[in-house]
């Protein structure tokens, strides 16, 4: 395995982190919304109302069906030291930003 310089893990150790999260955060209760309030991840309906958790399921289903896919991906090739990887990440990123 190749010596790694400091930058490789201060990009690839928080990337993964916020992967963890989003897929905590956002893609389990994608699918069902009263188990993310119930892990104190998302508000109660009435807190929010109908509006407010269809506006979350709009993001929730564009993390679930892009950025979480993509920040995947890219975390894995540039890990392996992928060229493609390197691109999904920056992609993934400049989502983020």
């Amino acid at each position: 395995m190749e010596n790694r310089g400091i930058g490789f893990w201060m990009l690839l150790g928080p990337g993964c982190l916020l992967l963890l999260y989003l897929i905590y955060a956002q893609a389990i209760p994608a699918f069902d919304y009263d188990l993310g309030v119930s892990m104190g991840t998302q508000e109660p309906a009435e807190q929010i109302t109908a509006v407010g958790v269809a506006f979350w399921y709009g993001f929730a289903l564009g993390d679930l069906l892009v950025y979480i896919p993509l920040l995947g991906l890219g975390l894995v090739g540039y890990g392996l030291g992928r060229n493609w990887g390197r691109i999904m990440l920056v992609a993934a990123l400049g989502i983020t930003l």
